[in-house]
């Protein structure tokens, strides 16, 4: 049973919504009324693809954006549903039935390179929250690195409090004139219609305000092994001419933290001018820039 999109079951077929498998689907046509939200669990793999007529995976040689953007088209796969069932089911379209992620992850290596996959799955679940209420990372011990007597912070622990500690909860359009390609595999099960990610490809933007409505926050994911430059304007705000940045790196895909050695993934903390028209990104990293309002 699935929520009629991205998870395989061994030799089986691609599930449709609407088909007999579709769990959501049989939620809302026999249980509608009963509940507030439908669970579902993503764990898609790395460097393979799904079979859609014989429910096989098989391998993959891929980049390391794609590698990285596997999760985020997982949740785009889910998008791609809600559509569909919104269609079957209009009342879905008062937006008071929510889909909740409470089980999620990608590859359980703890690492620099699995953090931007982390990243890029952090901006797609930003995209959709209206209709997406809750993710749930596992298992919230991968946020540590530890043994019987000591414990530090792992990689993708740092990289959920960079989250945490620095980006807004009020979503900001970005809009961008490089789209990501268009989908090389057959659309249906891990394949969304449209790849996950902004407009702005390679490079991944989200963006949103604080709470209180005085700081744009802009975070960038730079998933290859180049830098790259990001050309931007911002309109309806007017920020002070200092902001602050973040930058999220390190010297390799396979830097992390660990107990007892010097951390190999730190987010440094530094100054910028706020009026520059682009911004330099660095390799293998995720950068969050905050913009002070005036």
């Amino acid at each position: 049973m699935t929520t009629g999109q991205g998870i395989f079951i061994e030799g089986q077929p691609e599930v449709k919504v609407g088909s007999d498998r579709d769990w959501a689907y049989g939620m809302f046509k026999h249980c509608w009324g009963k509940f507030d939200a439908l669970a579902t669990h993503a764990y898609p793999p790395e460097g393979k693809r799904f079979n859609l007529k014989t429910g096989k995976l098989f391998d993959v040689d891929m980049s390391l954006n794609e590698w990285a953007r596997q999760p985020a088209n997982r949740v785009r796969t889910m998008y791609d549903a809600w559509v569909q069932y919104k269609k079957l089911f209009p009342e879905l379209e008062k937006g008071k039935v929510k889909v909740f992620f409470d089980e999620w992850a990608y590859s359980f290596q703890d690492s620099l390179k699995g953090s931007l996959a982390i990243a890029l799955a952090f901006h797609e679940f930003f995209r959709h929250t209206d209709f997406i209420d809750m993710a749930g990372y596992t298992m919230a011990t991968g946020w540590l690195d530890f043994n019987r007597t000591e414990s530090v912070i792992s990689t993708r622990g740092r990289l959920f409090q960079l989250y945490n500690q620095h980006f807004g909860s009020i979503p900001v359009v970005v809009d961008g004139n490089s789209p990501t390609p268009e989908p090389q595999y057959p659309i249906g099960g891990d394949q969304p219609r449209v790849n996950a990610g902004s407009p702005t490809y390679p490079l991944d933007v989200s963006a949103s305000l604080t709470a209180d409505g005085k700081t744009l926050v802009v975070a960038v994911v730079n998933a290859t092994e180049e830098p790259q430059s990001l050309e931007f304007s911002y309109q309806g705000f007017k920020a002070k001419a200092q902001g602050t940045s973040w930058k999220f790196t390190g010297d390799s895909l396979d830097a992390c933290n660990k107990v007892g050695k010097t951390p190999e993934v730190v987010a440094k903390e530094a100054p910028f001018d706020t009026r520059t028209p682009s911004l330099a990104i660095a390799p293998i990293s995720v950068e969050i820039y905050h913009f002070p309002a005036v």
